[in-house]
């Protein structure tokens, strides 16, 4: 809950469209996608799914930001922890675990952290394109 909060004030307070946008789509497509992928799946919390997406938004557009003042140390920064993000989610996706929460007491879901990426990367993109034309 407190990195949905850290996240969620940091996106909302820089890029508030974009913030609103992946907490529409993420808080509708990765339950959806929980309920396709695992069906018999009792419960879904979901937090983690949203964290993910916000995370890839903020990264993803602290990245764009950096490469458009061609800060390199902010390109690096960046990319490292979206590179890490990526890892993460892999191993998640082949070894059906998590790495950073203890799964004992709940079904681990690495495709609601697939998803959440893909969500908060494709929210990001947009708002690059948008800003564009």
């Amino acid at each position: 809950v407190m990195m949905f909060y850290v996240l969620a004030s940091i996106c909302e307070k820089h890029h508030r469209g974009a913030f609103i946008c992946v907490m529409l789509l993420s808080a509708s497509i990765i339950p959806l996608s929980a309920l396709l992928c695992c069906p018999d799946l009792g419960s879904y919390r979901g937090l983690s799914g949203i964290d993910t997406a916000l995370f890839a938004m903020l990264g993803s557009l602290s990245l764009q930001d950096s490469l458009v003042r061609r800060d390199t140390q902010g390109v690096i920064v960046y990319s490292l922890l979206l590179l890490a993000m990526v890892l993460k989610i892999s191993y998640e996706m082949i070894w059906q675990q998590t790495l950073f929460a203890n799964d004992s007491n709940f079904t681990p879901l690495a495709v609601a952290h697939l998803v959440g990426a893909l969500m908060g990367i494709g929210v990001a993109q947009q708002k690059v394109i948008l800003k564009k034309a």
